[in-house]
């Protein structure tokens, strides 16, 4: 049909880049690979750099790239090219109106269970092994002790964990709950701490160097240290956690904080 369709995940977790001129479209995962054909321009979107600058949120137009030339696909869209034409189709969103109902506290907390159960052991499949990242928030040791659990029901592990811990574990009030967990076994962890960064080191400049978006988040220090070490180790996936804990519990605009002060909207979006 001379149809060219592309799709992005859902909440956007990949990213995808795409320039379409009258003769051809070239698409990549990363702005900077569209940026070594000759007949794209590098010029600077300054609408982008002004989301950025504003208020770290973006807020002109989710299409937008760092370059004026490459445009994003949004997540949970499908873009159609079809005679030379572009369109945009949202293929996916969230339900607003839908709502699990149930008779008691205890309910809810199984029916919470269940659902993150499901979405951890959906990820330890496809690689000869999955790590997670453990720090001491809630998320990362939540998820560390779930995964751990279906890996033992299907006599597989341990699961490799990475965790960055200070040389004084006596100044990280995380550090004391990273190592209960370990303690409870079935893990294989590997501590990375500020005496032994040199052989990280590499690493983390390569992965900063892939970064080439303003707002992406992920790209921070420790998590690409982390991504590092899980290389080093030959763990291809990796269960992140980034912010996990920060979207429901601490921070600005955390979603508990939103709804205790009646900021509904806010706590959805």
């Amino acid at each position: 049909r001379q149809r060219l369709l592309f799709f992005r995940d859902h909440f956007g977790s990949r990213s995808f880049c795409y320039h379409l001129s009258a003769s051809a479209c070239f698409f990549a995962s990363e702005a900077k690979a569209l940026l070594w054909i000759d007949e794209v321009p590098d010029a600077i979107d300054e609408a982008r750099l002004a989301d950025y600058l504003v208020g770290d949120s973006e807020l002109v137009d989710s299409t937008l790239s760092c370059f004026t030339a490459i445009r994003r696909l949004p997540p949970a869209h499908v873009a159609v090219i079809e005679n030379g034409a572009l369109s945009l189709r949202r293929y996916w969103r969230a339900d607003a109106e839908r709502e699990n109902r149930f008779s008691s506290d205890e309910e809810y907390e199984e029916g919470f269970r269940e659902v993150f159960r499901k979405a951890v052991r959906c990820r330890l499949r496809g690689f000869p092994q999955v790590g997670s990242m453990l720090s001491g928030g809630l998320d990362s040791g939540s998820i560390v002790c779930v995964a751990r659990e279906v890996l033992r029901e299907i006599g597989a592990g341990p699961l490799p964990v990475f965790s960055a811990l200070s040389d004084d574990e006596a100044d990280s009030f995380e550090a004391p709950y990273a190592q209960a967990v370990m303690r409870m076994g079935g893990l294989d962890a590997t501590v990375v701490r500020p005496a032994g960064l040199e052989s990280v080191l590499s690493d983390f400049h390569n992965l900063l160097e892939m970064s080439d978006d303003l707002f992406d988040f992920t790209m921070a220090g420790i998590p690409l240290v982390m991504y590092g070490a899980a290389r080093r180790r030959g763990i291809r996936a990796l269960l992140d956690r980034v912010d996990g804990d920060l979207a429901t519990s601490a921070g600005p605009p955390a979603i508990g904080e939103c709804v205790l002060r009646g900021q509904c909207s806010g706590a959805w979006v």
